[in-house]
């Protein structure tokens, strides 16, 4: 799938580093990859798993009504670039190391969110056990876009995200901090920066470039008042660059 992606949406730079620079702007359909009739279906995918990678592209949604749930998963965050990275990205995080025949965190559902050790991930209702998480999700999530008391209090908030995120989508914080933009205005870069890293995977890793001058990076903004206009970031093989802040709403 990967390859798949870096075929249809990267340039020459990109396939050669295994990564997308903006794949929010990329839109790969897997059927690119559907085995022909007859094919040897290793080196294809057959129908039914084009279809679930379509649907792994297209987020999570209520079967029933076609509500979004959580946003999808970028392209090119289905494993940490080929041949590069020996770890895979979704595959690490569908299955239970120990359990593989379940989902990975099915645990979460049976005894925190459900309490009900009987609980079968075959049987999840999209509507029944969705609506059941709401009392927990009051308590637990971090998704409340009002951030004035913040902002008055002198807060400063950096954040980035790794765009080969197999776990978090990175949908997830460019939607939040379009919905503070929304909710507080354009003032919001005075005290809140999200930064976006290619090929960067969940908190670090990935072949891309992470952060590696963060506790200076607040601290000069909270204690000298200089606003950070790009992170510093740097590469597992020593590679250095700067990374500019999401302007939301691009």
């Amino acid at each position: 799938l990967t390859e798949g992606v870096l075929a249809t949406c990267g340039a020459a730079e990109e396939r050669r580093r295994g990564y997308l620079d903006d794949p929010f702007s990329c839109h790969f359909d897997p059927a690119a990859l559907q085995c022909a009739v007859g094919a040897d279906t290793t080196t294809c995918l057959r129908n039914e798993e084009v279809e679930a990678a379509r649907r792994m592209y297209a987020g999570a949604r209520n079967k029933r009504t076609g509500e979004q749930l959580y946003p999808p998963w970028l392209p090119g965050s289905e494993s940490y670039a080929p041949g590069a990275m020996p770890l895979p990205g979704w595959g690490l995080y569908w299955a239970d190391p120990v359990h593989p025949s379940q989902p990975a965190r099915a645990s979460f559902w049976r005894f925190w969110a459900l309490g009900d050790a009987r609980w079968d991930w075959k049987t999840f209702d999209f509507d029944r056990d969705v609506a059941t998480l709401a009392p927990l999700a009051r308590r637990i999530d971090a998704t409340d876009a009002d951030l004035s008391a913040f902002r008055a209090a002198g807060g400063k908030l950096v954040q980035y995200h790794g765009l080969i995120d197999p776990v978090v989508s990175p949908w997830d914080s460019r939607n939040y901090y379009d919905r503070v933009v929304a909710k507080l205005g354009a003032g919001v870069p005075a005290f809140y920066r999200l930064y976006f890293l290619p090929g960067v995977a969940h908190c670090g890793g990935g072949p891309g470039l992470a952060p590696s001058h963060l506790n200076e990076a607040i601290e000069g903004w909270v204690e000298r008042g200089m606003a950070p206009t790009a992170l510093q970031v740097r590469s597992a093989t020593g590679e250095e660059g700067r990374v500019g802040a999401y302007r939301g709403g691009d």
